[in-house]
């Protein structure tokens, strides 16, 4: 049976008389007692344990890194930024394209100058962006602990952009505004040809996945 216990600001858990540790031998530890108490509920969900973007995966996750790992996601992060969505325009419908001036390109102007990034818009989602990553946002990317990686790659991999991911970590967007903004084209095919089932589903699986990597930087970044 598993347990936590708390030592001086962490809680960390026991099965038996060991602690209870992630498969790379780094200690399972959190920073609050109910963050321990939802590892406990979750770890005897079949159902959660399942989910990638669950409050328990994402603890798992961040707990597991090694300096290997966190390399790795780094590289990662920097691939996305390349395809960020947010650097997407699709030039043949006007009113689209106008409505992701507005809305994105306020957040991709502060990102350039905070890192010293020229970004150039794409009108193909799917190639590689002619972006030079500068040494600052590498430096930047060094500088991220364990959970901050993790928020960060996890979250861009819902978004697909680098730049929303950041800015929602710099609590600039919030939960409700980074769904609207990563559901820009959605909204706008729903407003001309309704709503699709499988549209439903895709934005309760991102409200949720959001829900918990909000709670997750509230509680260990």
């Amino acid at each position: 049976m598993l347990e936590f216990k708390k030592d001086n600001n962490e809680y960390y858990f026991i099965k038996g008389t060991r602690k209870f540790c992630t498969p790379n031998g780094y200690p399972l530890v959190v920073n609050t007692k109910r963050h321990a108490e939802i590892i406990i509920r979750d770890i005897n969900n079949k159902n959660i344990q399942n989910d990638q973007n669950s409050i328990l995966s994402l603890t798992l996750f961040s707990c597991n890194l090694s300096e290997s790992d966190k390399k790795d996601l780094r590289n990662k992060i920097i691939k996305i930024l390349r395809y960020d969505y947010v650097l997407f325009r699709d030039f043949s419908d006007e009113l689209i394209s106008k409505k992701m001036n507005t809305e994105f390109d306020p957040f991709i102007t502060k990102f350039s100058d905070i890192f010293e990034i020229n970004f150039q818009f794409n009108n193909n989602i799917f190639l590689n962006s002619k972006v030079s990553i500068s040494p600052k946002f590498k430096a930047y990317l060094k500088k991220l602990n364990k959970s901050e990686v993790t928020i960060l790659y996890k979250l861009s991999n819902l978004t697909n952009s680098i730049i929303l991911s950041f800015f929602f970590m710099k609590k600039k967007i919030s939960c409700k505004r980074l769904f609207k903004l990563v559901n820009i084209e959605y909204n706008y095919q729903q407003k001309r040809w309704g709503v699709l089932e499988e549209h439903k589903s895709n934005s309760v699986f991102l409200e949720n996945a959001f829900s918990n990597i909000d709670y997750f930087l509230k509680n260990m970044a």
